[in-house]
């Protein structure tokens, strides 16, 4: 941020008030925006009435409701207009020992100050596995919460034995669902009438049983609106099943770590993009499974194929791999194009495979597929966080 001198003539009191007067409020706004810690921002919420609007707008839009709601409760009751501002709730969930006022707050704030703005919520477990009891206890309030928002994502995690029906309810509330470390509830209760789902669902680890239930035939038209799928697949689980499942429809498909994966015995008829995230020394051994995505017969409407390499020694790649690689995408009538986007590992302060070496390896990739980088149909670029390892 730049810094603008202002020569102080009277007091400093009326100095600001004429100063901020003075200044029209998108440049306030606009300043404000710049701003990325609370402390400062609590300090510019008090300075004037024409910052303290943008102030609390960006203090208050993610909120996050941990062991204590009673601040929050109060805040929202002395100053109803900051439910607007918050876009981005965090909700953990009271244990069942927890005070009966604990609930109460938790109760109140989803029910009587009406927020209407959240755009993206997450729901996880105190820690002491016993959300079962507290969502059903709270299921009436939750529901009427989430039912009242316009949510582009909904994150469920750490929720354990949950019944069937209500996660049903909650997989519909967003098109974006990410699930981690969830644990079903008996599935012997019928599912609710409406089939609505996701467009697109995100299963992290800890969800075996998620996955088997949408094996069964009578969920599976819980999943007939999906449209991209991340997943974790492991060879010896049931998320290679579930992928097979929603094959036909799928027009994205994100692998974390797709260790083992045999050539695939289904076709991706939609796929319109497939992204594998994985680190680089195991790139060889992936081939197999690689091959199968831009093969023209698999998965004949490919426009993009994403690698997303984390690299933890000295830059190498087989060239023997990138020979197959680039003679598949020039053959494949989708005209793919190649992204690689390495991210790097830094371990203490040496950053393991240096990004000195970085130039030399990209134009040994570029050298290596000579015709997708012809066609201009090569990217490679490095992520801008790095990983570190202490």
């Amino acid at each position: 941020m730049h810094l603008i001198w202002l020569p102080f003539r009277g007091s400093v009191k009326t100095t600001l008030t004429t100063t901020t007067m003075s200044l029209a409020q998108e440049l306030i706004d606009s300043i404000l925006d710049e701003v990325n810690d609370f402390a400062s921002l609590k300090t510019c919420s008090l300075v004037a009435s024409s910052f303290r609007c943008r102030s609390q707008r960006i203090l208050y839009r993610r909120v996050r409701l941990l062991d204590n709601y009673g601040p929050i409760r109060a805040l929202l009751h002395d100053s109803p207009r900051i439910a607007s501002y918050i876009e981005q709730l965090d909700i953990h969930l009271p244990s069942r020992g927890e005070l009966y006022w604990t609930k109460e707050h938790l109760r109140m704030i989803l029910e009587t100050y009406k927020l209407a703005n959240v755009r993206r919520c997450l729901l996880r477990d105190s820690g002491w596995a016993s959300s079962h009891l507290i969502l059903t206890e709270m299921s009436a309030a939750l529901i009427e919460f989430l039912s009242r928002q316009s949510l582009s994502e909904l994150i469920l995690t750490s929720l354990y034995d949950i019944p069937v029906h209500l996660f049903l309810r909650f997989f519909a509330f967003a098109p974006k669902v990410q699930l981690c470390d969830i644990r079903i509830g008996s599935t012997e209760v019928m599912p609710i009438a409406s089939h609505s789902g996701p467009q697109l669902l995100v299963v992290a680890s800890k969800c075996d049983s998620v996955c088997d239930l949408f094996l069964r035939p009578r969920f599976l038209p819980y999943l007939a609106s999906l449209r991209s799928l991340a997943i974790t697949p492991d060879p010896n689980s049931d998320e290679l099943q579930l992928i097979s499942n929603v094959c036909s429809t799928l027009h994205h498909l994100h692998l974390f770590r797709p260790m083992g994966i045999p050539t695939l015995p289904f076709s991706f008829r939609q796929l319109r993009s497939v992204q594998f995230d994985f680190e680089l020394h195991v790139l060889t051994w992936e081939w197999e499974c690689i091959s199968h995505f831009v093969a023209p017969t698999s998965c004949p409407r490919l426009q993009k194929i994403i690698f997303h390499a984390t690299f933890w020694a000295q830059l190498s790649v087989d060239r023997e791999l990138l020979d197959l690689l680039d003679a598949a995408l020039a053959t494949h009538p989708g005209r793919p194009c190649m992204t690689w986007i390495m991210h790097p590992v830094e371990f203490g302060t040496s950053v393991v495979g240096r990004l000195g070496s970085f130039s030399d390896w990209v134009s040994a990739v570029h050298g290596w597929m000579p015709k997708t980088l012809a066609d201009d149909r090569l990217v490679v670029e490095v992520d801008g966080d790095v990983t570190r390892v202490a």
